[in-house]
């Protein structure tokens, strides 16, 4: 009872971190390793092995920061592309030859009274293409209007962050209620295992002191195998007891981080005065507490309400007949390799330049854009369905748990008035031993009696 009400208690208070994904954008843990020492370890301790070590922290923190990683590339998007592209070309038959003015080829070709030679020898007009060219270029692209989709998108890429970020504080808080209700169950079972030592004390000099009476004709056999009987279940019930240890203690080394982890290392005392005023609550206080519009989950799900209508908008900006507007800026260096290896290079020859204004858009594909806009339509009613129906779950546990809450209060108290039952009839029992009308078997069983109730007690 006393766990199942810690973590009821514990649950109601996890709510949402400020500053999402900004607050854990470093990737690393500011938190010193924790080793242990010889002291005991507290939960803050075990808190801090926790958020240092454990696997599944670590891999929330690496899905935190692949998603910021997104957030960057989306808003890479606002600046230019530029692309360098170079490379050689040798042919081994120029389609272009050699072009030459042959010796007196033009005498005579301005006129007839003009008989000069205008060349007296071959005069070559064109060397012809080289058989080995080089080129370089580099290609600048940059958005100018895209209707809304690189910004959309920079929007869908940051809250899906948030939301990487707000499920890592949450699967923090989550394993903090483990580890806190697995350290209380740890003490209770090991006030368990003392209060079995101490009923086996009991137990054995019952069964002692009941063989004695069985060979003096004051007792039945039947009297000697109760006693005997009491005895066997001890073993078995420390058996079950230590099973339990060690399975919550395997769950503590998970979630610390911690393998060589043991009771003995571990001081944690359950509060039962703040878990007794947790549950002392109204049921409408608490149900305000657990549908706090400000608790991880909701906002998970508003997050994903924002991305599936982002999603949508960006679906709408490529609809048919919207253009994307682009500038790019082109620079190229190419000519002769010959030439190039010699340093014979003029720049206005070998380098060229153009701008183009790039308009791009769909005009039909068959309807697949119109489909992506009715899917992100379907996307936004069923991200707001997953938050009703996380608001109905809530209640619904919400009812559950605060009904065994209370049943789990009058269990306990129950047990309580048991126990003071049993303690009455110890002392009743050590009275009449007293004035000589009871005897010390009557006292052992009234001892058993009161440490059963209180071992059931704890194991509620």
């Amino acid at each position: 009872i006393k766990v199942s009400l810690l973590l009821i208690t514990l649950s109601l208070l996890v709510s949402v971190p400020k500053g999402y994904a900004q607050s854990s954008s470093t990737g690393k843990s500011p938190l010193p390793r924790l080793t242990y020492s010889g002291e005991k370890l507290t939960l803050n301790d075990l808190v801090l092995s926790m958020e240092e070590n454990n696997v599944d922290l670590k891999k929330a923190q690496e899905n935190l920061n692949k998603a910021l990683l997104d957030v960057k590339d989306a808003k890479g998007n606002y600046q230019p592309q530029i692309d360098f592209i170079g490379g050689s070309m040798y042919m081994f038959n120029p389609p272009i030859d050699e072009i030459t003015l042959k010796q007196g080829s033009l005498n005579g070709a301005i006129g007839p009274n003009l008989p000069i030679s205008i060349h007296a020898q071959d005069m070559v007009i064109y060397e012809g293409m080289p058989n080995w060219y080089y080129a370089f270029m580099v290609n600048i692209q940059q958005p100018i209007y895209t209707w809304g989709k690189i910004s959309n998108g920079v929007k869908i890429y940051s809250n899906v962050a948030d939301v990487q970020a707000l499920q890592l504080s949450s699967q923090k808080k989550q394993l903090k209620v483990s580890l806190e209700a697995s350290a209380v169950a740890l003490y209770y079972l090991t006030e368990i295992e003392k209060l079995l030592t101490q009923q086996q004390k009991y137990v054995d000099e019952l069964v002692v002191l009941s063989e004695d009476g069985l060979k003096q004709g004051v007792l039945l056999k039947q009297d000697v195998l109760e006693a005997k009987t009491q005895a066997a279940l001890i073993p078995v019930t420390m058996s079950e007891i230590e099973s339990n240890k060690d399975s919550v203690l395997e769950e503590l080394r998970r979630i610390t981080g911690l393998p060589n982890l043991t009771g003995d290392m571990i001081a944690v005392l359950p509060d039962e005065d703040f878990y007794k005023q947790m549950t002392e609550q109204k049921l409408e206080d608490l149900e305000a507490l657990a549908l706090n519009p400000e608790k991880d989950t909701f906002v998970m799900l508003d997050k994903m309400v924002e991305v599936s209508s982002d999603a949508q908008k960006v679906a709408k900006a490529s609809i048919y007949g919207k253009p994307d507007i682009a500038l790019n800026l082109g620079l190229g260096f190419q000519g002769d390799m010959q030439k190039l290896f010699k340093g014979d290079l003029s720049w206005q020859e070998n380098t060229s330049a153009n701008i183009t204004l790039i308009i791009k858009t769909t005009l039909w594909d068959g309807g697949k854009i119109l489909n992506d806009v009715k899917r992100a339509g379907s996307d936004i009613n069923t991200a707001v369905y997953e938050k009703e129906a996380a608001i109905s779950t809530v209640k619904q546990e919400l009812y559950k748990q605060y009904n065994s809450m209370n049943l789990a209060n009058l269990k306990i108290e129950y047990q309580k008035l048991k126990i003071e039952t049993a303690q009455s009839q110890l002392e009743q029992a050590q009275k009449l031993q007293n004035s000589g009308y009871g005897s010390k078997r009557d006292i052992l069983q009234a001892q058993i009696t009161k440490t059963t109730e209180e071992i059931t007690l704890l194991q509620e």
